[in-house]
């Protein structure tokens, strides 16, 4: 691939299971940490109540203002794991085969993307989000986080650059803007390379064309993601 070749973000986009509904205004406080057991079966119910409402049903443990979205999937052991997205914030939620609740974990603002990739080959796969890190006037920041799922436990791992936008001043006061865009997909492996996740960032600041600022790829190991430049 030559640098500056336009890489697409390998999505597996919100299709298979989307719910949406009109947005509500942010209020009340979050309750990320509050562990108070759920089911898969509560939490489809009190999105639908979200949905005719605009509110969160009383004694649902989430904060659903703002719901956007939800995405569900199964990492390749049975459990499911289920993304929800509102605005400023999200979580991602994992459930036994059951649907009895395992563990959950409150992320940023998940940005309409989410991925499944086996990242350090135990058959279970690790899900990458794009989340919205940080924004103000002129700023905009985003990042793809990795998170390894268990049995019981959602364990973050890592992130990378996906966005970000700023302004930056020159010496002699002249400003301009800078935009560095990420990129990721799923490389299966071969017999050299297990499989991971090839990772381009480029940079964009009003006079050139895109530069290549890292090209690499990532894969988990020991709990931690580790990175090779390529």
């Amino acid at each position: 691939m030559k640098p500056g070749a336009a890489w697409a973000i390998w999505p597996i986009y919100l299709l298979a299971f989307l719910l949406s509904g009109p947005s509500a205004a942010l209020g009340g406080a979050e309750r990320a940490d509050d562990k108070t057991s759920f089911t898969r079966a509560a939490l489809e119910e009190a999105i639908q109540a979200w949905r005719r409402t605009g509110k969160t049903p009383s004694g649902f443990p989430l904060d659903l203002a703002g719901f956007n979205f939800l995405w569900e999937a199964s990492p390749g052991d049975g459990h499911r794991l289920a993304a929800i997205a509102k605005v400023h914030g999200g979580y991602l939620v994992l459930f036994d085969e059951a649907g009895e609740l395992r563990d959950q974990h409150q992320t940023g603002e998940i940005y309409y993307s989410v991925l499944l990739c086996d990242l350090d080959q135990d058959a279970v796969a690790e899900v990458i989000l794009d989340e919205v890190e940080g924004f103000g006037t002129g700023y905009l920041r985003r990042s793809f986080h990795v998170y390894k799922i268990s049995a019981d436990e959602i364990v973050p791992l890592g992130a990378r650059v996906s966005y970000q936008s700023r302004i930056v001043y020159g010496s002699t006061g002249d400003q301009r803007r800078e935009i560095l865009r990420g990129s990721i997909r799923c490389d299966p492996g071969d017999g050299m390379q297990p499989r991971g996740l090839a990772y381009l960032l480029e940079r964009t600041d009003g006079h050139d064309g895109p530069q290549v600022v890292c090209r690499s790829r990532l894969h988990a190991e020991a709990g931690e993601l580790v990175e090779i430049s390529e």
